[in-house]
C-alpha cells in the first residue's frame, strides 16, 4: 500500500504533541537550538564518552522476515521492543542517544568526568546483560555489540534551504570520540564490549578486562566485579516549540506521528555519498565544504522529490544517505530520479570538494519510525540499503576519481535514464563481493554521460516521468512551458494518464 499525497500544513506540525517532537532530537540538539533566537548552521565542541551500540545480524533478520506474511508486524514490534530497552537503559544511566543507524544507536555522557566514564561502562554492562528475545520461537535471540570511548566531538547544524520551514535543518555529530567507539563496535564481536586505552585508563570501578586481538589500543571489558549505586543527574529540558524541532525532520515523519502509522515493508532507492576529500582538509574547513554540499543536496532533492535522511561523519568518512520512494514521495520512477540525482550530485559535487563516491540501490526494506517516544527516528533497513552503502564504500577502494555504482535492481528499473543517452557497463564481468554478501553480485556504472549536458539537466527530465505513466500516445503530444518556478505540462489526446 503506497500513499501518495501532501501534507495539509507543512510549516507547522499542527497537531503534533511536545512530547512526540521531542522525541525526535537528542536533548543535547534541543539545549543548542533553544539558546538561539533562530536556528543557523554552525557547530557547538564538546567532550564526552561516546558508546556504540549494534544488534548482531538484524539486517540479515529484517529481509528474511519480508518473505513471511506477518512478517512486517514482527519486524516492527521485534524493533521498537529491542531499541526500547535499549533506549530505556541508556537513559536510566543518564544518557542521551544522539543518533540511529538502523538498528545501531550512538549515545553519549558529555563530560569526561570519573561519572561519566563509569555510568557509560555501567550502562554497556547492563546492555549487554539484558536478554533481546521475542515471542517467536522461530526467531533466536538477539545478540548486541558495543563500542567505548572518550574525547573530543563537535555536533554541527546543516542546511538551511528549503521551501518549507519543515525539513529544513539536519545535524550530525563527529570527532574523535566518534570515530574511536565506531572502531570498537567493529573489533566486538557478538555480546562483547569493546573499550579503548582511554577508558580502561580512567575507569574506577573494579573492572577485568582482556586485550582485544586486533588491536593493541582496544580492550575487551570483560566484567565490573562491583558496580556502586550512583546517583543520576537531573536533565533539564529545554523549552521548543513543536515547529522548532521539525524544523529538523520532513514531511514523511510528521505524516506518521499524526497518524500513528507503523512501519512498513516498501519498495525504495537508497543513495548513499561518501565525500572522501573532506578527510584531507582541516576540520573548519571541511564542515564549512560540508554545509555547502547538504545545500546543494537539499536544493536538488527538491526537483526530484527525495528525501536527506542523515547525514553520519565517523571513521567510514563523510556520508550523506538520500532516500526515494518514501510516503508523500512515491513515484513510479524512483530508480531513474535516484540515478538522475546521482549524477547531478556527482558532478557538482566534485567540482565542490575533490573526490565523491556513491552507490545507488534499490529494493524492499523496512520503513519506518524506529524507537520509543523517549527518543526515536525514522530510518530504512534491510540488506537493501545495506547494498548501497557497501556500492559506496567498493566504489571508493577501486577507484582515485568520482565514480557512481548502482545495483542491477536499480538499472532494470531505469527507463527514462537509458532513453536519454545513460549507459551502464558492468564494473566486473564476474561481478564484485561486497562485505556482509556471500556471492558476487552484479554492480554497474554510468559510462557516458556529461554532467553539463543540457538533456541531463534536473529540469529538463522532469517531464519526463510525466510522460512514462502515459500508456498510449498516438498522436497525442507532451508540450512544456516554464512558468516561474513551476512546470506546466499540456497533454493533448492521450490515451490515458
Amino acid at each position: 500500500l503506497y500513499f501518495i499525497g501532501t501534507m495539509e500544513s507543512d510549516n507547522s506540525w499542527e497537531g503534533i504533541s511536545l512530547e512526540d517532537a521531542r522525541s525526535l532530537l537528542p536533548r543535547m540538539v534541543r539545549r543548542e537550538i533553544s539558546q538561539l533566537d533562530t536556528v543557523k548552521a554552525g557547530r557547538k565542541d564538546g567532550s564526552g564518552v561516546m558508546l556504540f551500540i549494534d544488534i548482531s545480524g538484524f539486517s540479515s533478520l529484517a529481509t528474511k522476515l519480508q518473505a513471511r506474511h506477518e512478517g512486517m508486524d514482527v519486524l516492527s514490534a521485534m524493533l521498537n521492543q529491542h531499541l526500547t530497552d535499549m533506549i530505556t537503559i541508556i537513559h536510566q544511566n543518564s544518557g542521551d542517544v544522539l543518533t540511529f543507524s538502523g538498528d545501531a544507536l550512538l549515545a553519549v555522557w558529555q563530560g569526561l568526568d570519573i561519572f561519566s566514564i563509569n555510568m557509560a561502562t555501567r550502562c554497556a554492562l547492563r546492555l549487554q546483560k539484558h536478554e533481546y528475545s521475542f515471542d517467536d520461537p522461530s526467531i533466536e535471540t538477539m545478540h548486541i555489540h558495543i563500542g567505548i570511548s572518550l574525547g573530543s566531538f563537535s555536533v554541527v547544524i546543516l542546511g538551511g534551504r528549503g521551501a518549507t520551514a519543515l525539513g529544513k535543518w539536519r545535524y550530525a555529530v563527529l570527532g574523535t570520540a566518534v570515530h574511536k567507539a565506531a572502531r570498537g563496535l567493529d573489533l566486538a564481536g557478538k555480546g562483547e564490549i569493546v573499550i579503548t586505552e582511554e577508558v580502561r585508563d580512567q575507569l574506577t570501578l573494579e573492572h577485568t578486562i582482556e586485550d582485544a586481538d586486533v588491536s593493541p589500543t582496544y580492550f575487551l571489558l570483560k566484567s565490573i566485579t562491583h558496580i556502586p549505586r550512583m546517583r543520576r543527574r537531573d536533565c533539564v529540558e529545554s523549552q521548543l516549540s513543536t515547529n522548532a524541532i521539525g524544523s529538523f525532520s520532513f514531511d514523511t515523519v510528521a505524516w506518521c506521528l499524526m497518524r500513528r502509522a507503523l512501519g512498513e515493508i516498501r519498495t525504495i532507492s537508497s543513495v548513499f555519498i561518501k565525500l572522501s576529500s573532506l578527510n584531507e582538509l582541516p576540520l573548519d574547513t571541511a564542515i564549512e565544504k560540508l554545509q555547502l554540499v547538504v545545500v546543494a543536496v537539499q536544493k536538488a532533492l527538491a526537483s526530484v522529490e527525495g528525501v536527506l535522511n542523515k547525514v553520519t561523519i565517523d571513521d567510514k568518512g563523510w556520508v550523506i544517505l538520500c532516500l526515494f520512494g518514501l510516503p508523500l514521495h512515491t513515484h513510479e520512477d524512483i530508480a531513474d530520479r535516484a540515478v538522475r540525482f546521482s549524477i547531478k550530485m556527482s558532478g557538482k559535487l566534485s567540482k565542490l570538494t575533490g573526490r565523491v563516491f556513491i552507490g545507488v540501490s534499490r529494493a524492499k526494506v523496512y520503513c519506518g519510525l524506529t524507537g520509543c517516544t523517549a527518543r526515536r527516528e525514522y530510518t530504512a533497513l534491510g540488506d537493501g540499503v545495506n547494498i548501497g552503502a557497501r556500492l559506496m564504500c567498493k566504489a571508493d577502494a577501486l577507484n582515485k576519481e568520482s565514480v557512481i555504482y548502482i545495483d542491477e535492481e536499480t538499472v532494470a528499473s531505469c527507463t527514462s535514464s537509458k532513453r536519454l543517452g545513460v549507459m551502464f557497463t558492468p564494473v566486473a564481468p564476474e561481478g564484485l563481493s561486497l562485505k556482509g554478501v556471500s556471492v558476487a553480485i552484479p554492480v554497474y556504472q554510468i559510462e557516458q554521460y556529461d554532467p553539463s549536458d543540457q538533456a541531463m539537466s534536473l529540469v529538463a527530465l522532469e517531464g519526463i516521468s510525466s510522460d512514462e505513466m502515459v500508456s498510449s500516445r498516438h498522436d497525442g503530444s507532451l508540450d512544456s512551458a516554464s512558468s516561474g518556478s513551476f512546470q506546466r505540462l499540456n497533454l493533448a489526446r492521450t490515451a490515458s494518464l
